[in-house]
């Protein structure tokens, strides 16, 4: 059996792995171009932009270039290493040092290894799919990760009757982090959590009538807030959070008469000046934050955009309420959450039962609980932060004598948050029961639930060391580190059903912004035509259509919410669905260039993906088709003033209409402008299908066929070539390779009955 500290090296190498597997991932946020940009004009100008240079729509507008600092970082790593570089600076950097803080306070918070390694696994896979978004977020998760350690270590040494002088450390470390992102004031939250914690224990240290009294009015306060939380909109934030609060109120209440928290806790020297201490170091913080551009302007700007309901608050998932993100019923994201907080029920269980809760660590797991509740995007922040707390608490339980005397009050507490955890998992397991996942989604949720249990089994076994759990430890670390080396060679998906993609292969941004930028081609054939003006385009591709082609193109809208307004973004979201709309914008701004999504056959005509825009330009013969693939389209209008002229439109071509029907009733000047749209997108399944259909109306079956294996080798998941070849050779009389043809139209499209119908006639 491998000594303890190969065990520990063990448990290091495969969370190292776990992290790795998300920050070696290809990028995954449209934001990240716009900070590569920002971050180049930073560098070139040596001045920060205060004004947009991006968009056609409001140039000039004020820009708050709060992520400045991130954005430099960013643009520096991909002037050192091209896409791998802003890879490495956006995310397996800052990923590594969320690793490196996380430790950090595990070691200030007196930690079992085996239970520190079992809820670093849970949490981290909590946190992954953040940990794998190239956002500044990862940088200020790292940063509040540091801030914890710093008071942890504060409230070590004073506990000790040596006060640390590093905590002031604190004030620059905010001001870095007010210059990287807007989460800044969680830092102060956080302060204000460990000085109010303290004050509360030393003023209810002994349990008297005073205990009582100031019990009674923190129910009563507690009941209040919970009362007004209900009357916040939306009402999925509301309840929820009003439940947690008045849960806790009720917990400090019943600790005045049983003791539910800990009382081994030595109390600090001097408890009034180390408060004092918590309180100038929480002032210096907030003078810090004015350490920015924006000045004193930058204290409001967190909360001009998330304390109401917006454009994007109701349309882009990761602000949604928790309870109003139904995406989430298939991530494993979710499923790791239900298994983090089933254990912090269960660890509030047991800490009960054994008198070893602590008021700070229920009060930091209230405050950072309720943000997931209102924004789901706060789930990985949260369970990072709270790890080391529930470490701590599962350690202590594990070292504490079991309580035969503990009174009914107390093992009715006990036995809530124990039904509570086996709720969260019993939903789980059923959710796992009853829908179909893929093994790597599997393997997620047994990495987590593997973990949840050793943890559970050491504090249960009150012997931390016990050599029959270091079975159980090798086990979850040789299960971390192949989960962790599948995804570094593939990607961890945060959803089921998410496509995989390779990791190493990043030989320039078109390849690694393939799986987030569909447009990535469309967007690489206007760089190389040299195509400039006023581009409509996608919200997720106005980013990389920047980083790409600005300053020749500017763009409609792009992520920036707080430059455009609610009008602007709520125009961008209506222009797909109503014709009148777009070409007021198209007119009103002088929209030269139109750059959309397309599903492209077979549709529903019923349902068009964006024919309120393409529905204007394609019967408008100002405008001109240049270019189309398997996922968008690109117009452009001919009568306006360009530095370069266009490519020859593709004329006479309807993306919506690419059918063997009307294909067949093309002229025969068809056959070339296909033949130039398959040389403009020679990756593409769509343009070969649209060839194929033409050369098979004409009788030409054979270079049909050719085409359609080389569509179906370049698109796989596109379904039209393959149903096209699978009617070709039926017609032909060849059955087997009909069907061939017809399975691997069913694969990319398992829906399609007409297709299902051919299939079931011609089985064997």
């Amino acid at each position: 059996m491998p000594a303890p500290r190969t065990l520990r090296i063990l448990a290091l190498l495969a969370l190292a792995g776990l992290v790795l597997s998300a920050g070696l991932t290809r990028l995954r946020t449209n934001d990240l171009f716009i900070h590569l940009v920002t971050g180049g004009l930073i560098l070139d100008e040596l001045e920060i932009p205060s004004t947009d240079r991006y968009s056609y729509t409001a140039p000039g507008a004020r820009y708050v270039t709060h992520e400045w600092l991130a954005a430099t970082i960013y643009a520096l790593g991909e002037r050192a290493a091209g896409p791998i570089g802003a890879i490495v600076a956006s995310k397996t950097l800052p990923g590594l040092a969320i690793l490196a803080a996380l430790l950090a306070a595990y070691r200030r918070s007196d930690v079992s290894p085996a239970i520190g390694t079992a809820v670093a696994t849970v949490a981290l896979t909590v946190a992954h799919n953040r940990m794998t978004q190239d956002r500044p977020e990862v940088m200020a998760i790292a940063l509040l990760l540091a801030l914890l350690w710093l008071l942890l270590r504060d409230r070590e040494r004073a506990g000790a009757g040596a006060p640390d002088r590093w905590l002031f450390a604190a004030a620059p470390l905010l001001a870095v982090w007010a210059n990287v992102h807007a989460s800044f004031p969680l830092g102060i939250a956080l302060v204000a959590a460990f000085a109010a914690g303290d004050r509360i224990d030393a003023l209810l240290r002994d349990r008297d009538e005073r205990t009582r009294t100031v019990a009674g009015i923190g129910l009563a306060v507690g009941l209040a807030l919970a009362a007004a939380l209900t009357e916040l909109s939306p009402n999925s934030f509301s309840l929820p959070s009003a439940l947690a609060v008045a849960a806790v109120a009720a917990l400090f209440a019943a600790d005045a008469f049983t003791p539910l928290f800990r009382s081994d806790s030595p109390p600090i020297p001097e408890a009034r000046r180390y408060t004092r201490q918590l309180l100038a170091v929480g002032a210096a913080m907030l003078l810090a934050i004015a350490l920015n551009p924006q000045g004193f302007e930058i204290y409001l700007f967190p909360f001009e955009f998330t304390a109401g309901v917006n454009t994007v608050t109701e349309n882009v998932g990761e602000w949604r309420p928790f309870f109003e993100a139904s995406f989430l019923s298939d991530t494993s994201e979710l499923a790791a959450y239900s298994t983090y907080l089933a254990l912090w029920c269960g660890a509030l269980g047991l800490g009960a039962a054994r008198g070893v809760l602590d008021r700070r660590e229920i009060g930091i797991l209230l405050l950072f609980g309720i943000l997931p509740l209102r924004h789901i995007r706060w789930m990985g922040l949260f369970a990072l932060l709270t790890a080391p707390a529930l470490a701590a608490l599962l350690s202590r339980v594990a070292r504490a004598e079991t309580a035969a005397d503990a009174g009914r009050l107390r093992r009715s507490v006990a036995a809530t948050f124990a039904a509570a955890g086996v709720a969260l998992l019993g939903g789980l397991l059923w959710r796992l029961a009853t829908h179909p996942f893929d093994g790597l989604f599997i393997a997620v949720v047994a990495l987590g639930l593997g973990s949840a249990a050793l943890a559970w089994t050491v504090a249960w076994r009150n012997d931390p060391a016990a050599p029959v759990l270091r079975g159980p430890l090798v086990a979850a670390s040789a299960l971390c580190a192949a989960l962790a080396g599948i995804g570094v060679a593939s990607g961890i998906p945060g959803r089921q059903g998410l496509e995989y993609q390779r990791g190493f292969q990043w030989r320039d941004f078109d390849r690694v912004a393939g799986n987030l930028v569909d447009a990535a081609p469309a967007i690489a054939f206007m760089r190389q035509h040299g195509i400039e003006g006023q581009l409509l385009t996608e919200y997720p591709w106005a980013g990389y259509a920047i980083h790409q082609l600005w300053p020749d193109v500017t763009v409609f809208v792009d992520s920036r919410s707080e430059v455009y307004g609610e009008e602007l973004l709520e125009m961008l979201l209506t222009m797909p669905y109503a014709p009148a709309l777009t070409e007021r914008a198209i007119e009103q701004y002088g929209t030269d260039l139109v750059l959309v999504g397309s599903r492209g056959f077979p549709y529903d005509d019923r349902e068009q993906y964006n024919a309120g825009i393409v529905d204007v330009v394609i019967d408008d013969p100002d405008w001109a088709l240049l270019y189309f693939d398997d996922a968008a389209v690109l117009f452009a209008r001919q009568d306006t003033d360009r530095t370069e002229p266009l490519p020859s439109a593709l004329e006479g071509l309807d993306p919506r209409k690419l059918t063997p029907r009307t294909l067949g009733e093309a002229d025969p000047d068809r056959e070339a402008v296909l033949r130039e749209a398959v040389r403009r997108a020679p990756g593409a399944s769509l343009p070969r299908f649209a060839l194929a259909s033409l050369l098979h109306a004409r009788g030409a079956s054979g270079a049909a066929m050719e085409q359609l294996e080389a569509a179906w080798r370049a698109n796989p998941a596109q379904p039209a070539a393959a149903s096209l070849a699978g009617r070709i050779a039926e017609d032909a009389g060849d059955h087997e390779a009909a069907r061939r043809w017809y399975d691997r139209t069913l694969e990319a499209a398992p829906t399609w009955q007409p297709i299902r119908a051919r299939r079931r006639a011609l089985a064997p």
